[in-house]
């Protein structure tokens, strides 16, 4: 059986610094797919961040029953143009509408894309992306209310030593002794069951590079030994 374990640490530090403005709502332009077989991918805006005053706060992203899925839609912004960037460039904009009511739990905090204007892509549909269901989806990118999308801090791609992939081994299995799957095809009395999994197993990370002092690394695992 083969899961994916995604330990993902969010890009958002650049958009952070540049965004001062008492009203700023982050989001990320994703690539999903259909809810049902045979129905399309479809692009949409999930919003996550709104800030208060100095302070930064995440949007509701689960809810516990279908009675909120029915309501929890009135925490969102109405409707929101949004600025898209990647790698500290402003890729288009897109105008994002939230839906009246949620119809899934994949759904919450998705804004139906209302603008007629090409939704911007970077590069080809890939797996890499594709988290646990693997299917290939365009990149994420970031959304932001406000117009900025510049990266003060320069984060580029790089390649870690073996020594920083190590300790990045090392730290995941300590933070993450145990991890678990949630299906119950497999365990119809369980929504959950354990996965075992060896640390040499999760691959070789995918790292940016701030200056030459920080890191953000991304580590998967593509097989689970059960």
């Amino acid at each position: 059986m083969r899961t994916r374990v995604l330990a993902l640490v969010l890009l958002f530090s650049s958009v952070f610094a540049n965004s001062q403005s008492p009203n700023v709502v982050l989001g990320v332009l994703e690539d999903l797919h259909g809810h049902f077989y045979g129905d399309p991918s479809f692009r949409a805006v999930r919003v996550i961040f709104q800030k208060n005053g100095n302070e930064w706060q995440a949007f509701q992203s689960n809810c516990p029953d279908t009675s909120c899925l029915k309501t929890v839609s009135s925490k969102y912004p109405r409707e929101v143009t949004w600025e898209i960037a990647f790698d500290g460039r402003n890729l288009g904009k897109v105008t994002g509408r939230t839906q009246d009511q949620f119809r899934f739990y994949s759904d919450v905090g998705l804004q139906d894309i209302s603008s007629g204007a090409t939704v911007p892509t970077m590069g080809k549909r890939s797996l890499e992306f594709g988290g646990y269901r693997d299917y290939p989806v365009f990149r994420p990118l970031i959304a932001n209310s406000q117009p900025y999308s510049k990266d003060p801090d320069v984060w580029k791609p790089s390649s870690p030593d073996q020594a920083l992939i190590e300790i990045l081994r090392t730290q995941f299995r300590k933070k993450f002794p145990e991890l678990c799957r949630s299906s119950k095809l497999i365990h119809p009395n369980r929504s959950r069951f354990p996965i075992e999994f060896r640390t040499s197993s999760l691959r070789r990370p995918t790292d940016r590079r701030r200056g030459g002092m920080w890191h953000a690394c991304i580590s998967r695992q593509s097989t689970a030994m059960i």
